[in-house]
């Protein structure tokens, strides 16, 4: 790096500094031949850092206007002798799709002139930000297709699935589904009986079902493969018989937000309408067609949280074999795995923890809130059970639970 002071009685001065070397264990000899497999790895910033397999083309929606592309390369023997990220561009609007164009240039690079015999880097890296909030202008949705390929110094080429950012969401999200994307909250795909993306976990005991205590209900969970939170369906009821609502809530693990639907099919023409609960044994729940907190008011749905409160959004008896599976067992100890029904940050810290914040849309319902109470049965799992039995709601069993070591309700989780 060159820079130049002015100096008032010494003129021009020119300092220069040198960048330091890279690491010794950092640098390789480029050999006089290499058959060994160069590897990328591929992050996304978008503002978390999600890790991106390699296995097959992906979809993010975007929640961030500027979404970071990261990729590093390696050959750990060999170096790497070139590193470039591509991207195209498709803009979609009513009845119009321009794009993708063919591209001439990679978006950023990095490329080593080491010959065989001189020393060259394991690794290179390359990086953009693509700013899909400009590249949307006067369109209606942009599709950017991002890979990256590389190559060591005998040929050996490897290029990577494509990462696809669509901006500003999916072309099947309801207002309230693209709002809590934006609150970083994961959207499930949509669940039946006969569903492969969703996990079943176990059913409820009659005295575990805290929303219907003596009713059967079907636990059922999904991993997002790229945000951080949880999204759990409760079917009420066993054995392929509906016993009432199958609920859904999605809770994010960064932000505390959580997102509510329910087993009501929405009338798009009044979606205040109150609607009859679907036959779940033998229908499909479309997210994008139900039901959720911007218009959930029949009795039997109403206002989720005059249950769902606390630090986390769902109500769990932690001793029970079903929860405890939810809560720490492998869905949550696996590597990679992103589920957990902890909330670990938000906006929200009354009592000293994060807490969940409920997401409505367009406008917060002044009676949807996760109103804090001292007290109560342990701030993990629920707050004031006097308060709930004052208001008719099922009294939760004595917390904290069994597996709160010490008494502190956070060992109930991993």
């Amino acid at each position: 790096m060159l820079q130049t002071f002015r100096g008032m009685a010494f003129g021009v001065v020119l300092l220069l500094w040198a960048c330091p070397p890279p690491p010794p264990d950092t640098l390789v000899v480029v050999p006089a031949a290499d058959n060994t497999p160069v590897t990328i790895a591929m992050d996304v910033f978008d503002p978390d850092p999600l890790t991106i397999p390699q296995t097959a083309p992906v979809t993010l929606v975007a929640v961030s206007d500027v979404v970071t592309v990261i990729a590093r390369a390696t050959d750990e023997d060999g170096g790497i002798k070139s590193v470039k990220m591509w991207a195209t561009y498709t803009y979609s609007k009513p009845g119009v799709v321009a794009g993708p164009g063919l591209v001439s240039a990679p978006v950023n690079e990095s490329i080593s002139t080491a010959v065989v015999g001189q020393s060259t880097l394991k690794s290179r890296n390359v990086a953009f930000n693509f700013d899909l909030k400009k590249e949307l202008a006067g369109w209606t949705r942009v599709k950017v297709d991002v890979w990256v390929e590389a190559d060591n110094f005998f040929g050996n080429h490897v290029q990577t699935p494509a990462v696809s950012l669509v901006y500003p969401r999916a072309a099947d999200d309801t207002d309230y589904m693209a709002f809590c994307r934006r609150g970083r909250v994961p959207i499930p795909p949509d669940w039946s009986v006969s569903t492969t993306e969703w996990q079943f976990q176990g059913n409820l005991g009659t005295g575990t079902n805290l929303l219907q205590p003596g009713i059967n209900a079907q636990v059922w969970t999904y991993n997002d493969p790229f945000r951080r939170g949880a999204c759990i369906a409760l079917p009420r009821g066993g054995g392929g018989q509906r016993g009432g609502l199958a609920g859904i809530i999605c809770q994010s693990a960064a932000t505390g937000k959580a997102c509510f639907w329910d087993s009501r099919k929405r009338d798009n023409n009044d979606p205040m309408k109150q609607t009859p609960v679907m036959d779940w044994a033998s229908q499909t729940l479309k997210i994008s067609e139900l039901k959720d907190a911007s218009n959930l008011t029949e009795p039997g749905s109403g206002r989720c949280t005059d249950c769902h409160r606390g630090e986390n959004v769902f109500l769990v008896a932690p001793d029970d074999p079903t929860w405890t599976k939810v809560m720490r067992g492998p869905l949550v100890t696996t590597p990679g795995s992103k589920f957990t029904v902890r909330v670990e940050a938000s906006p929200d810290v009354a009592g000293g923890h994060p807490r969940y914040v409920p997401v409505t849309y367009p406008t917060n319902r002044p009676d949807w809130v996760n109103t804090f109470s001292e007290g109560g049965c342990g701030g993990s799992c629920h707050e004031r059970a006097d308060d709930f039995q004052a208001r008719g709601i099922p009294v939760t069993p004595p917390m904290p639970a069994a597996c709160a070591t010490g008494g502190d309700p956070a060992n109930c989780y991993r």
